[in-house]
C-alpha cells in the first residue's frame, strides 16, 4: 500500500500499521503486505508480532535476503540465538553477494564469542566491498579481542 509506505516513512507508525493490516487482509496471498507490516511492527518494538508477519511473508514465497536479515535481528532482540543464526545463514544463502548478510552473520558470531567465524564472515564482506566502513569497524573490534 502506497499510503502505508508514506505513513511509515513519515513516522506515522500506528497509521501505517493499520493500513498494512487492512492490506494484508484484503490481499492475503501478497507477501509484500506481510513484510511491510513486519517492518512497521519491528519499528514499534513489537518484535514477536513482527516475527510472525515476516514468517508469514516467507511462507507466502518471499525469500529475500532482507527478510532473513530482519528475522535474524528480531530473533537476536528476542534472545533466540539459534533462530537468529538460521536466519542469518539463510540470508547468506539467498544472496552470497549481500554484504549486509555477511555483516549480520559476523555480528552474530561476535555476540556468541566465536571470533574465528566472525572474522571469516567479515573477510567475505571485505572481499565483496573492500573498505566498507562497517566491515572495517567490526574487523577492528574482532582484532581488539584477540
Amino acid at each position: 500500500s502506497l499510503l502505508g509506505s508514506l505513513w511509515f516513512a513519515g513516522g506515522r507508525l500506528i497509521d501505517a500499521q493499520e493500513m498494512f493490516q487492512r492490506a494484508a487482509r484484503s490481499e492475503p496471498e501478497d507477501p509484500r503486505m506481510r513484510e511491510n507490516l513486519g517492518a512497521v511492527l519491528a519499528s514499534r518494538n513489537l518484535f514477536d508480532d513482527a516475527v510472525r508477519e515476516y514468517e508469514a511473508a516467507r511462507k507466502l514465497g518471499a525469500d529475500s535476503t532482507g527478510i532473513h536479515i530482519n528475522l535474524g535481528v528480531l530473533y537476536m532482540q528476542l534472545d533466540k540465538p539459534e533462530e537468529a543464526l538460521q536466519s542469518f545463514r539463510a540470508a547468506v544463502r539467498a544472496d552470497p553477494q549481500a554484504i549486509a548478510a555477511h555483516l549480520n552473520l559476523a555480528r552474530y558470531f561476535v555476540r556468541a564469542g566465536d571470533m574465528g567465524r566472525a572474522s571469516q564472515s567479515i573477510q567475505k564482506a571485505m572481499e565483496l566491498e573492500p573498505g566498507n566502513a562497517e566491515a572495517v569497524a567490526l574487523n577492528d573490534q574482532i582484532l581488539a579481542t584477540e
